[in-house]
């Protein structure tokens, strides 16, 4: 028994426990995003150091992502090391540690997605019961997040893991779609309907059915909400975007640097209840932290990625992880879901077991 224990598998297990713990830590008491935040930097820290256990599992060299890796040194010089800035900066860089340990030392099976996945099934029971009004996890929140803290990142989840879902059980879709309505967040529902009209299509499936059904999931973010609500919040995100990068563009190559919105958005207008402490939109913020110049370096490594995914999608092993960052992809169009640690971290691991089927 002893003799199977190896470092990679002590690594495999730490891997296992983190993704499915660190998007649903929760503090009574304490702001949720600054607890994940915390596990996040903890949990990545105690991987580094059980990596220097296991063996090597490949090599993996992108140049696309050294340039962002040291653009993003740059934005730190250029601010003089300001604190907001490092905390920031520190957030990205772990990020790509994590993605590179996953990518060097792991090699995703069943079992690893199958605790990535049990996500879907807390996240429904815990919504059965808001929904009939006995929530013990946050009894403040008015709306159906799950254990997400969020309606809208209670969708996005949803969207990420639908496709790894499917390619398991087609039926496994249902309680992802019924966390996802429950929801009621509209961009998500985009999201779903882009991932799953995606991954059928390169199933072979029917194409009028496929269309039937993108259309009936992304109109159901109308159906559930009312039309003066979803135009509030389109208006509302059209003047942040707005004023975002009229703010980027007075030092459109280096950005504003890394973390710094929240503070300087405090003197935006917004027809929405409320002021946003996210730009709504990942791309707009990466022009608002990083400039252009970071923007062009993402999208690179975006595009070099998408040309050599492309020739894999009927491939059972690339297909669902590949319809997973498409749905990711239409949400990071209106929401700032990149932000947060409880999105930012299945998603990494999620890019980095598609990079890993490709090697």
């Amino acid at each position: 028994m002893s003799s199977s224990i190896t470092g990679n598998n002590i690594f495999d297990f730490g891997l296992k426990v983190f993704l499915l713990i660190c998007p649903i830590v929760y503090v009574g008491g304490l702001p949720a995003k600054d607890v994940q935040l915390q596990c996040f930097i903890i949990g990545v820290m105690i991987l580094f150091g059980l990596s220097l256990l296991a063996e090597q599992k490949r090599e993996y060299v992108n140049v696309r992502l050294g340039l962002f890796f040291l653009w993003v040194i740059v934005n730190i010089i250029c601010y003089k090391f300001h604190p907001v800035v490092i905390a920031g900066a520190t957030q990205v860089f772990l990020g790509l540690l994590l993605f590179y340990l996953i990518l060097i030392y792991v090699q995703p099976t069943d079992a690893m997605i199958s605790w990535l996945l049990l996500l879907i099934p807390l996240n429904v029971i815990v919504v059965a019961m808001q929904l009939v009004g006995h929530d013990f996890i946050n009894k403040s929140f008015a709306n159906v997040c799950g254990l997400m803290q969020s309606p809208s990142h209670l969708g996005t989840i949803m969207v990420l893991l639908a496709p790894l879902a499917i390619a398991k059980k087609w039926w496994f879709v249902f309680p992802a779609l019924f966390c996802l309505f429950a929801a009621r967040s509209v961009t998500p529902m985009f999201g779903m309907a882009g991932a799953i009209a995606f991954y059928y299509w390169h199933k072979g499936r029917n194409k009028w059915l496929i269309s039937g059904l993108a259309i009936t999931i992304a109109g159901a973010g109308f159906l559930l909400n009312t039309f003066s609500f979803v135009k509030l919040k389109f208006l509302g995100r059209l003047e942040i975007w707005e004023q975002a990068l009229q703010v980027a563009f007075t030092k459109p190559l280096q950005g504003m640097g890394i973390g710094t919105f929240p503070q300087i958005s405090k003197s935006f207008h917004s027809i929405h209840d409320g002021w946003w402490e996210m730009p709504q939109n990942v791309y707009i913020g990466v022009v608002f932290a990083l400039g252009v110049t970071g923007l062009i370096l993402l999208l690179s490594y975006i595009f070099d990625f998408y040309k050599r995914v492309r020739p894999h999608f009927s491939n059972p092993k690339v297909l669902p992880f590949a319809a997973s960052l498409v749905g990711l992809l239409i949400i990071m169009l209106g929401q700032s879901c990149m932000e947060y640690t409880r999105i930012f971290v299945p998603a990494i691991a999620i890019v980095a077991f598609t990079e890993i089927n490709l090697l």
